[in-house]
């Protein structure tokens, strides 16, 4: 079956300008996503703001209290994102097939059958990373305590080939949880399909993955850089006396966040588009085009 990627982007990029409601999602996951910038970066501003040691430096309480709200969030935030992207996936797919328009609250209510199958998969997803990098760290730690830390060095080149197996696991976990959604797949049979589909069309998946994982996330990287711009500026506020240099990285952080919404939106089309694209390739890999065309699509 011939797997045209200028076609699936083109589509993708149509589904994502045409059907902006579907950029919701991806702005509520941004969102969640600056929830934690308070929650991260807490114990740094509290440093900045008091010339004494801060109290929670010295309280083993007020830091068990901190791990927990960072443990609770981190929960919240993978739930929800289980939820969004069903209700994202089946969106695209609504659209791919025509649909004359999509509602939020719809979408969102009809994609809850998937929501413990996407859970399912991205706990699969989990589970494989954390063991993963386990097996590494153990082994890191093992040759270094035989060979007195030299062996270590040795184990460098090692971690490039952690970047691959990654690349490997996005576009599997893509396609897995775009077979839920389109066949209506459990999590095991999604996951069976998602590496079986991975396999038999190796080049094109490994093109879109370079595309979506690197392209657009090399794209969103460079959009988010303003964002990095007060921590450059955080060196010199610890100069004592600096007042200008203080002054400075409160401007430069009122700035990044004021333009925190304009990310948000970005964020939220790329998510849009990569969820676009991925669901497009596994319709059309597993059915020929024309059949999905509905009857009076809209051009």
């Amino acid at each position: 079956m011939a797997f045209d990627l200028g076609e699936v982007l083109a589509r993708a990029w149509q589904i994502t300008w045409k059907y902006k409601v579907l950029w919701v999602y991806g702005l509520i996951s941004m969102l969640f996503g600056f929830l934690f910038l308070p929650i991260g970066f807490a114990p740094m501003i509290s440093i900045f703001m008091t010339e004494d040691v801060p109290v929670w430096f010295e309280e083993p309480l007020y830091i068990l209290g901190y791990m927990l709200l960072f443990v609770v969030w981190m929960v919240v935030f993978y739930l929800v994102g289980a939820l969004l992207q069903a209700a994202l996936s089946l969106g695209v797919l609504q659209a791919d097939r025509g649909a004359g328009g999509l509602v939020f609250w719809e979408m969102l209510k009809a994609s809850r059958p998937y929501f413990r199958r996407f859970m399912g998969v991205l706990t699969l997803l989990a589970g494989g990373v954390v063991l993963v990098m386990a097996g590494y760290f153990t082994l890191q730690i093992v040759v270094s305590i035989l060979t007195l830390g030299l062996g270590a060095m040795c184990l460098v080149p090692l971690q490039f080939l952690l970047y691959p197996l990654m690349l490997v696991a996005y576009a599997w976990m893509e396609l897995a949880l775009a077979s839920i959604v389109v066949d209506e797949l459990g999590v095991f049979e999604a996951a069976r399909r998602g590496w079986q589909l991975f396999r038999q069309n190796l080049l094109p998946v490994s093109l879109m993955t370079l595309i979506m994982y690197l392209g657009v996330g090399m794209l969103s990287g460079f959009i988010a850089i303003p964002l990095m711009v007060p921590f450059f500026a955080v060196p010199f506020a610890w100069i004592e006396g600096a007042e200008l240099s203080k002054a400075l990285l409160w401007v430069t952080g009122l700035c990044a966040l004021a333009y925190l919404p304009v990310l948000a939106v970005f964020q939220a089309a790329a998510m849009t588009f990569m969820k676009s694209g991925w669901v497009l390739t596994y319709l059309r890999l597993t059915r020929d085009h024309a059949s999905t065309i509905p009857a009076a699509a809209p051009a």
